[in-house]
């Protein structure tokens, strides 16, 4: 039996991470929109805190401000976990020239960011401008000595796209939104929710050019590497608890621990990365002594 790994683990942790972020922050807004117009006026008591503003219209107009620069940070953040995870190991990038730029890239989310859509050769451009001008709106909010300048071709793709953005993000303006980023405006709930989407569809676009580009054997190895090494204590045991059985049982427990890294029996898409039942039978059929030699494990 086949196996088919229909979605990386790094996009399961950004799903994790900004999975229903545009309804959350809507659910927020609501609230603040309650205070505002005090329809609640007082702190419920299982919050077992004080809550007595001078100006509640005041406090939720701030507090809408911040939730929203927040939503910027955290899914810039949530795009540089996907990041970081598709280049550890089992590493989702298996060529080395991106793996060389993300690694010295330092603390710069825009250089990891841009190594890989250079990489990967994104077609759409104008998902690319909106998700570099989020990077660096979050680096002004978080990090105000940053150097790093956004650069014009991104701007100008924004401004000369007004017509795509405002179809694809129901009504976007992206003329206000580069006007609200020069400016360092806070962002309006339009722009973070239209920046959460294209998060997610670039992801999504990504993550589809990932699986078409994996190589299967160098990504089972690593797998099964990373598996053994999920500690420095008991790797023996570990390798024991597959490799110590008999073939059939080697086998189905091989696939039950690939099954936790993402592994399914059932191809989803087209793009799903195919594992062949040959290739598992060849990594489940080794002994613990010539599966530590064919890994160069360091037991």
């Amino acid at each position: 039996m086949n196996l088919y790994l229909n979605q990386t683990p790094a996009r399961s942790r950004f799903k994790q991470l900004l999975g229903q972020a545009n309804h959350l922050i809507i659910t927020i807004l609501v609230g603040l929109d309650a205070v505002e117009n005090k329809l609640i006026t007082e702190c419920p008591e299982h919050l077992r805190t004080t809550w007595a503003p001078k100006d509640a219209a005041t406090s939720a107009a701030r507090s809408r401000i911040m939730t929203l620069e927040m939503a910027l940070v955290r899914a810039t953040d949530s795009l540089d976990a996907y990041i970081i995870w598709s280049r550890r190991e089992p590493a989702l990038i298996q060529c080395e020239t991106p793996k060389k730029s993300i690694d010295t890239s330092g603390r710069s989310v825009a250089k990891r960011f841009n190594s890989l859509d250079k990489y990967y050769s994104q077609p759409n451009i104008c998902l690319t401008a909106l998700i570099n001008i989020m990077i660096f709106w979050r680096n002004e909010l978080v990090h105000s000595t940053s150097e790093e300048r956004l650069d014009t071709v991104h701007l100008n793709t924004l401004e000369e796209n007004l017509q795509w953005y405002k179809n694809t993000f129901q009504g976007m303006d992206t003329s206000r939104l580069v006007n609200d980023f020069r400016k360092e405006n806070p962002p309006t709930l339009k722009e973070i929710t239209s920046i959460i989407r294209a998060v997610h569809k670039y992801i999504e676009v990504l993550d589809e050019l990932q699986l078409n580009q994996l190589n299967p054997e160098p990504y089972l190895r690593e797998v099964i590497k990373n598996h053994v090494n999920i500690t420095s204590k008991n790797k023996m045991k570990i390798i024991q608890s597959i490799w110590g059985r008999n073939e059939e049982e080697r086998s189905r427990r091989l696939k039950s621990m690939l099954t936790n890294y993402g592994f399914s029996s059932d191809r989803k898409y087209g793009y799903s990365s195919e594992f062949s039942e040959n290739l598992i039978l060849k990594y489940s059929s080794f002994t613990p002594k010539a599966l530590i030699s064919e890994l160069d494990l360091n037991i």
